[in-house]
């Protein structure tokens, strides 16, 4: 079967930084045996820069979006781009694809070329890896300007003796539609209730509950999909430190065995060692599933157990984050892989658990996402580049 190079390059802005006594450093090493690597700091990165002109991060309902899709220069000096000394991160292996895919990815056929990237983009966690550490190395060893200001990523795959690369924009939102009913008007003006309404038992959340609401503010306006996710769920487990919940039936179980232990084999220092295991037991807190479960039951909404559900994948996505595993293996650190959907959904249900907590109410702000989940709230030009040909609009 044909192989092709295929990879991911990042391209950031060198912003301050220079090289004494020279214009650029380029190198190029193996990495785990299927990778290149390659590092270019200088003011002519090899696979150029995108820009868009408009900074816009929102499309407006009734207002057409008048977004430019990025524009593509080979040659940086030809953009319009301020600074011209950037950090180029690139990674590369060889893949094996079909002869025909192959013949019609070098007859420049469009669909060929989009089929290649998409199997390059099916890898992107594996590459992202390793840009990270690349770049990561760079900012701890040389300074973090090198590395601090992403401008580009992109998945590249070389044809003959030039390349074909996608090119992603900007993420914009789209918002809905908001008008304050009579109902709203009336709400807000008496806002000052709202301050001094208790909800429910829970002094925790109520202690820290500007914080809380603090941490999904800070949500609502990240455009990371990794920040938003973090900012959420730091903000449900706050929420969720103050939920009183009875421990586990298997942990209350063996909470007994050993005081039943203590008691017949302690002997002189049976009393001491009571107290001290007392002293641990009281600094346990139930896992955050089961506080979450308890939560949801508490609050009986009508989406109780698909809740339960969501959270506890969500949960799993957050251990798998950063997770120290059982009898010393080894530490997993990974980024969460969370999609548009995802992300949506995990804000609904902390929201909503947010407000029952603090107001003990379920009279949230109705969203046209909340209504229809499934529409795309979020749009991204797509462009597919080739130096020799002019660029192909995608969606």
């Amino acid at each position: 079967m044909p192989i092709e190079q295929v990879g991911y390059r990042r391209l950031y802005d060198a912003m301050g930084c220079s090289i004494q006594g020279r214009d650029e450093i380029h190198i190029t090493f193996p990495f785990e045996g299927i990778f290149q690597v390659e590092i270019y700091i200088g003011s002519t990165p090899r696979f150029g820069i995108s820009t868009e002109t408009n900074d816009d991060y929102y499309a407006y309902p009734g207002i057409v979006n008048h977004k430019n899709p990025p524009s593509y220069y080979e040659d940086v000096t030809q953009s319009s781009y301020p600074r011209h000394f950037f950090t180029e991160i690139c990674c590369f292996r060889d893949i094996e694809i079909s002869e025909a895919l192959s013949k019609a990815f070098h007859c420049q056929n469009k669909r060929a070329r989009a089929e290649v990237l998409k199997i390059v983009e099916n890898d992107a966690a594996v590459y992202r890896r390793i840009a990270d550490l690349v770049g990561g190395i760079i900012g701890l060893k040389f300074h973090r300007q090198f590395v601090m200001e992403l401008l580009n990523e992109n998945f590249v795959a070389i044809l003959d003796d030039s390349f074909v690369m996608s090119i992603i924009g900007t993420t914009v939102e789209r918002l809905a539609p908001v008008q304050m009913s009579a109902q709203g008007i009336e709400q807000m003006e008496h806002f000052s209730s709202l301050l001094t309404k208790s909800g429910v038992k829970n002094e925790l959340a109520q202690q820290w509950k500007e914080t809380i609401l603090g941490w999904l503010m800070r949500a609502w306006a990240e455009r990371d999909t990794i920040s938003k996710f973090n900012a959420l769920f730091t903000a449900l487990e706050m929420l969720l430190k103050g939920v009183k919940s009875k421990m586990p039936l298997d942990m209350r179980q063996n909470a007994k065995e050993i005081r039943s232990l203590i008691t017949k084999h302690g002997g002189e220092k049976q009393e001491q060692l009571l107290v001290f295991f007392d002293q641990l037991m009281s600094k346990q807190s139930p896992p955050l599933m089961k506080r979450f479960e308890t939560l949801a039951t508490q609050a009986n909404m009508t989406t109780k157990n698909i809740d339960i559900k969501a959270i506890s994948h969500f949960r799993e996505m957050r251990n798998n984050s950063v997770h120290d595993g059982e009898n010393n293996t080894q530490v997993i650190v990974t980024n969460p892989s969370i999609g548009d959907e995802e992300i949506h959904a995990f804000e609904d249900i902390v929201e909503k658990y947010i407000n029952y907590v603090l107001f003990e109410d379920s009279n949230i702000y109705q969203s046209h996402w909340r209504t229809k989940p499934l529409e795309p709230k979020w749009e991204r030009a797509h462009l597919i580049v080739n130096p020799r040909k002019s660029g192909d609009m995608l969606s």
